[in-house]
């Protein structure tokens, strides 16, 4: 009885302290990052690569992703709202659902898709080349040219694309509105502000930006401790795709929780 009750010490005991030393580790890496970016230490070249492969090479699937949301949203909440006689209230009702929390959630997702697997997938394939190890021969440190602006590009550009997503998909409900619901479309835009103030898109811009630096941190801290093999780089891939995606979502609770 002694004996299996000490092996589930051990295993618990093991895995506790593994979670320790990922949570330490996670944290200093953070702050050797932000460190780069406050001392303006990282690589300007590699910022403004990053700010294009994560802002505008995203915008195309960014535009397709919210035209296909806001049609979904204005037929959905058209179809209920008909019901009430109050088609009048589409606009209100989907610029809500779109600045609280699909188009940032939403946007961050299809961002940790793309991108944040990206990074990851990227800087293991360094550590796995020595790449890293050279860079710290060559007396550079690796997180500021490699992280820090990869971090820095996503906080700044995941808003902006929330902004075209918010603004593309409340235009395909719109038109969804005029075509198949017969909303004037005057009525339309006046019954935003019932629903809608400036500060829940501020929330959203908010939300945005702190999903993009959990999925860049995440992506770029997978790659980092990746292990040496090929192997190695599709776990970190994959669990910089999970993680992030986990966080996100606890993030988004937290935050919603905080603004009730």
């Amino acid at each position: 009885m002694i004996l299996p009750i000490r092996r589930l010490v051990i295993y618990f005991g093991k895995k506790s302290i593994g979670y320790v030393h990922s949570t330490g580790r996670w944290t200093l890496f953070c702050l050797d990052s932000l460190q780069g970016i406050i001392s303006l230490s990282l690589s300007k070249r590699q910022f403004l690569e990053q700010m294009e492969n994560i802002g505008f090479r995203s915008a195309l699937v960014i535009i397709l992703a919210s035209l296909s949301t806001g049609i979904m949203f204005g037929i959905q909440f058209g179809e209920l709202l008909r019901l009430y006689r109050a088609e009048s209230f589409l606009g209100a009702a989907t610029m809500v659902a779109l600045s609280k929390e699909i188009a940032p959630v939403l946007g961050a997702f299809i961002v940790v898709g793309r991108s944040g697997s990206s990074m990851a997938a990227e800087i293991a394939n360094m550590r796995v080349n020595q790449e890293i190890e050279a860079m710290q021969v060559m007396n550079v440190d690796p997180i500021a040219y490699l992280v820090s602006p990869r971090i820095l590009a996503a906080t700044l550009m995941v808003p902006l694309l929330f902004l075209i997503f918010l603004i593309v998909g409340f235009g395909a409900a719109y038109i969804v509105g005029l075509l198949f619901f017969h909303v004037d479309s005057g009525i339309f835009l006046a019954q935003i502000p019932w629903l809608t103030e400036p500060i829940d898109v501020f929330r959203g811009l908010l939300k945005a930006a702190v999903f993009g630096t959990i999925l860049a941190t995440v992506g770029c801290y997978k790659g980092y401790y990746a292990i040496k093999s090929a192997r190695g780089v599709a776990i970190a891939t994959t669990s910089a795709v999970v993680t992030s995606i986990l966080a996100i979502l606890i993030t988004d609770f937290v935050i919603s929780y905080i603004h009730m």
